[in-house]
């Protein structure tokens, strides 16, 4: 069953991200922001991703790695969950 869950959580995460990302970028352009500004917040995303990465890089090893990927899929895919519940049209 882990094995199952180690694809199916980043999976899951990659399509909440992307809807994530787009909805942003609506809003964005709804709120009469500028491309500019659309591309900053985008960049605001990668460079926290960038540091992300490189801090769970030294934190990761194999023994833990399963357990961490799950765990950190739930608590990304419940914070989505909360964004939705607390989004305002």
């Amino acid at each position: 069953m882990t094995r199952f869950l180690i694809y199916v959580f980043p999976a899951l995460a990659d399509v909440i991200v992307a809807a994530t990302l787009f909805v942003c970028s609506n809003r964005l352009a709804d709120a009469g922001c500028s491309r500019t500004e659309v591309a900053l917040v985008f960049a605001a995303w990668a460079a926290i991703y960038i540091l992300g990465n490189q801090v769970l890089a030294r934190l990761v090893t194999s023994r833990n790695a399963a357990a961490m990927m799950i765990t950190a899929n739930l608590l990304f895919t419940a914070l989505a969950g909360v964004f939705v519940l607390v989004a305002q049209p």
